[in-house]
């Protein structure tokens, strides 16, 4: 075999090897927070108001993983796109990794944790259901704390 032919072959397995990683890696890491461009556009209904009703379980998956789950209902005060009402309340819902595997690394689904009481602005995707998610990463944006922490904690529920 000629060394320019084995350089070759090399030179196409490093290329193929340096092609997998990058399409793996994509589906592997966390996802960058969205541009406010891309927030608007990528969004089904914006909305800003006040987190009024939360509810908090954890999801059991497979491999030893759990996701937070949460069901947050929103008071509407304005819209920025959309079909909605002032006074309108929204059920949306956003999740984040409980536990995984050590060393483990992927999707964080949200970065902001949502907390009762909170002035927010809910960037909104339904899904096929007709229920509205919350857009990855960052696609909870806080507005104000509570003016008081509340007294109680979100419920948690088991997972079905």
């Amino acid at each position: 075999m000629r060394l320019d032919t084995r350089c070759g072959n090399l030179n196409h397995m490093w290329n193929f090897t340096l092609a997998a990683a990058v399409l793996l890696g994509s589906f592997l890491f966390a996802i960058p927070p969205l541009s406010p461009g891309e927030l608007k556009s990528e969004s089904d209904l914006v909305v800003v108001g006040k987190i009024s009703k939360m509810a908090m379980r954890i999801d059991d998956k497979a491999m030893q993983m759990q996701d937070r789950i949460f069901e947050v209902e929103i008071t509407v005060n304005t819209i920025e796109k959309g079909q909605s009402q002032p006074g309108k309340i929204i059920r949306a819902t956003a999740w984040q990794p409980d536990h995984r595997p050590r060393g483990w690394t992927g999707p964080q689904g949200q970065n902001e944790t949502p907390v009762l009481g909170q002035r927010v602005r809910a960037y909104l995707r339904k899904n096929i259901e007709g229920e509205y998610l919350f857009l990855e990463p960052n696609g909870l944006e806080v507005l104000a704390k509570p003016s008081t922490q509340p007294s109680t904690k979100p419920s948690t529920q088991p997972s079905k």
